[in-house]
C-alpha cells in the first residue's frame, strides 16, 4: 500500500479478497516517563472486507502487500 489510504478506497489483499478502508489515522506515541512530547508515530487503518460488517484495525505496515483497486 503506497501513500495515505483514504476512506472508501478498495484494496486487493494477499488472500485474494477486497478490503475497503473505513478510516486512516497517524497516531503519536508519548513517553510517560521522560517527556510529554511524541516519541514515535504509527499509522493505522480501520478496514473491512467488501460486503462485511466486522471492522478490523491494522498497522499500515501490516498491509503493505495490498494493491489498490484502480479507479476507486
Amino acid at each position: 500500500m503506497s501513500g495515505k489510504p483514504h476512506p472508501g478506497s478498495l484494496y486487493a489483499t494477499t488472500n485474494g479478497r477486497t478490503a475497503e478502508v473505513v478510516a486512516y489515522e497517524a497516531l503519536d506515541a508519548t513517553s510517560l516517563v521522560d517527556s510529554p512530547l511524541p516519541v514515535a508515530t504509527t499509522e493505522v487503518i480501520a478496514w473491512r472486507y467488501l460486503g462485511g460488517t466486522v471492522v478490523h484495525i491494522s498497522s499500515l505496515d501490516d498491509v503493505q502487500d495490498w494493491v489498490k483497486v484502480p479507479g476507486v
